[in-house]
């Protein structure tokens, strides 16, 4: 592999198209699981006793196989006797299980995903496994994450309509590792015990919920649901009429927590920590002024993306970010392709399924053009003076051009 990483300028652009086909290759043939491990793993002993200027090709197939085998989980899940896709488009069941995320409220309805323990009929039950993506009707219901509920529903395995183009609402919820759904309506949910007051998640909800009280208290009126979006990541209370606002206006991606937001919190951090840094004589005698600061201004962005939610697109620019902090620790010149491409191989190979979102595409594709349109833009310093400059490596008057030698003396 360090051969392959020598020979290539850029060498984490071919690693991440090579993980990119492998995970779009399982998506679409999952069924030939043991056959391409085998040819992976044979294609990699083979190259690797190949000549030495071939063995650049063993890393692509690793990681083509690395990103085929990563996908399977979400495409060809496996499920145990007792998970609760094998209970759907059947029975009505009594439900006992845990609010898995923070329930997202609206108006006439609130949605969570719930983590099945046990299902029950006529006074019988039994331990089940999964998630349930639920829906409960009839406005917000007084739930938290960790909450241990109960209701009655049918359990409902999710389809798509087949219409042609049209969103496979299936896949995206696949990726999600769920794959039934179920309904109640707000009288018939019942709390049986509220979360517990202790653990890092818990500590996290009343840091978000001091700071929705805090927004609370400042002036009435809509750029509180702003705030909250620009801060908790919660978008969900913000008027469809403000939202088309932002979006007729061109800045609707404002309100998603992304590269802006985390990159103007550690950008602010990183400038503010060099000058405190630079006070330090320890620090500017070794020049470790920037990569002190690179290691502090990290924390308040993970700090941020933390309390705002980690949603994918705050995930993706906390690790652009990250990897952009990164060439200060390892003192290498930024090249902003490399590491464009080294942020992408970090998000795919922790979550596979985000090759898929449209927001993952839509980032990396508009940076990757914005990077490449700067890069064809002429530099100031190749600009050829106009005729009311004078250049001082080029005689640009009568005199030095009719005689060379005057200009030279």
């Amino acid at each position: 592999m360090e051969t392959a990483l020598k020979c290539c300028p850029r060498p984490f652009i071919p690693l991440l198209l090579s993980l990119i086909g492998g995970i779009g290759f399982g998506v679409y043939l999952p069924v030939l699981r043991w056959p391409v491990i085998s040819m992976a793993a044979a294609a990699g002993i083979g190259a690797h006793f190949l000549r030495r200027e071939n063995s650049r090709l063993l890393p692509l197939i690793l990681f083509a196989g690395l990103g085929y085998l990563s996908i399977l989980p979400w495409c060809a899940a496996r499920f145990p006797e007792n998970h609760v896709v094998h209970y759907a488009d059947g029975h009505r069941w009594r439900i006992v299980g845990l609010v898995h995320d923070r329930p997202q409220r609206q108006a006439r309805r609130t949605r969570f995903i719930l983590r099945v323990e046990r299902l029950g009929q006529d006074h019988r039950g039994h331990p089940v496994s999964g998630l349930l993506r639920v829906t409960v009707a009839g406005g917000a219901v007084d739930l938290d994450r960790g909450d241990r509920i109960a209701f009655a529903s049918r359990i409902r395995s999710i389809h798509n309509f087949n219409n042609p183009g049209a969103f496979d609402f299936q896949q995206y919820m696949a990726f999600q590792k769920i794959w039934a759904t179920a309904y109640s309506s707000a009288e018939k949910l019942r709390v049986l015990d509220r979360a517990a007051g202790s653990g890092t998640t818990r500590l996290l909800d009343t840091v978000r919920d001091h700071i929705d009280a805090l927004i609370d208290h400042t002036r009435a009126g809509p750029h509180r649901d702003v705030l909250r979006a620009l801060i908790l990541g919660d978008r969900s209370r913000i008027s469809s009429d403000l939202r088309e606002a932002f979006h007729r206006s061109g800045v609707g991606h404002l309100l998603a927590i992304s590269g802006l937001h985390i990159g103007i919190v550690a950008g602010s951090a990183f400038f503010v920590l060099v000058a405190v840094a630079s006070r330090f004589e320890f620090l500017l005698w070794r020049a470790w002024t920037k990569k002190a600061a690179a290691i502090g201004a990290f924390l308040p962005a993970v700090l941020y993306a933390v309390i705002a939610g980690m949603s994918p697109s705050t995930q993706r620019a906390l690790a652009m970010v990250g990897v952009f902090l990164m060439t200060y620790l390892l003192e290498r010149e930024q090249d902003p392709v490399n590491t464009l491409a080294v942020a992408a191989l970090l998000i795919l190979i922790l979550h596979p399924p985000a090759l898929f979102s449209i927001s993952f595409q839509l980032s990396f594709a508009a940076v990757f053009f914005i990077i490449f349109g700067l890069s064809r833009l002429p530099a100031v310093s190749d600009r050829p003076p106009s005729a009311g400059e004078r250049s001082p490596c080029r005689p640009n008057d009568r005199r030095q051009r009719e005689n060379p030698a005057a200009g030279r003396a």
